[in-house]
Order: structure tokens, then sequence, then C-alpha cells
């Protein structure tokens, strides 16, 4: 494998691996904070339901920030390959 290839090779990997961990982590924590918070004030699925929202928002934007550069590069070579 070229060392060009292996590059791509472990950029997608920690791409992907970015992703998860950006998912993964927020809608995990921010989930039990609103179940913890919803049992304390007895305010059960509002808490939970709203700070559920809130945390795909969040998870929207970060992963907005972290593919926006990767598809600017697609976007950029898209406009090198002459058309046929």
């Amino acid at each position: 494998m070229k060392d060009k290839e292996k590059g791509k090779l472990f950029y997608s990997i920690s791409l992907a691996i970015q992703m998860g961990l950006i998912i993964a982590i927020p809608l995990t924590l921010i989930l039990f904070l609103g179940v913890y918070l919803d049992k304390r004030f007895n305010t059960l699925p509002f808490l939970t339901f709203l700070f559920t929202i809130l945390a795909l928002i969040f998870v929207y934007f970060e992963l907005k920030i972290l593919l926006f550069p990767f598809f600017k590069k697609e976007k950029e070579h898209d406009h090198d390959i002459p058309s046929t």
C-alpha cells in the first residue's frame, strides 16, 4: 500500500471515530442528565426530551464543523475533473 493510500485510509478511520464520539458522548451524557433531573424535579419526560433535542442540535453543528472541510475538498476536487 502506498503512503498516500495509507494516509487516506487513516484519515477515513479517524474521521469515522471522531463522528462516532461526537454523536455518542453528548447524547449519552445529556440523556442521563435529563433523566436524572426529571426524577429529581418530578418532570418526567419533559427535561429528557428538551435536553435530547438540544443535544441533537449540538451534534448537528459539531458534525457540520467536522465535515465541512471534507466536503469542501470534495467539491473542489469535482471541479478539477473535466466532464466528458
